[in-house]
């Protein structure tokens, strides 16, 4: 069995397909995922997924629920390896996350994977999510 190549993808690869705002740059973006396989895989790290989220989110002006199906459908895309996946799916997998801050939930994820017995803030929204704890 080979060992599958690897080829970093940036968030803006990744927003001309699923937003569609630039006929060239998407038609490129859109062939070169179709030239991925699980031999040649496309690598997303965690910075172009918090970047995704946030260009989603305020640019975009997509919801939660929607943000949480676009990254449900890049870890199921078996020519796409994305870094932490498996705190990913455990947090599009918790319904109650739909109405959380995806960025909060993520940090306070990383830390526990870290081994962290908490994640410490100053943000109300942030402390309610179960791992963090408010400062104040």
């Amino acid at each position: 069995m080979s060992k599958a190549t690897f080829i970093g993808i940036d968030t803006n690869v990744l927003i001309r397909i699923l937003v569609q705002d630039c006929d060239l740059q998407s038609k490129i973006a859109k062939e070169f995922l179709d030239c991925l396989s699980e031999d040649y895989k496309g690598f997303i790290s965690i910075v172009t997924m918090i970047e995704l989220i946030w260009v989603l989110d305020s640019r975009c002006k997509h919801s939660n629920e929607e943000i949480m199906t676009v990254i449900e459908k890049l870890l199921n895309a078996p020519m796409l390896e994305i870094q932490f996946s498996t705190l990913w799916r455990k947090i599009v997998s918790d319904p109650n996350n739909k109405y959380k801050d995806l960025s909060d939930l993520v940090i306070v994820g990383l830390g526990q994977q870290m081994g962290c017995d908490e994640t410490v803030t100053f943000d109300r929204k942030a402390g309610e999510i179960i791992g963090a704890r408010l400062l104040i």
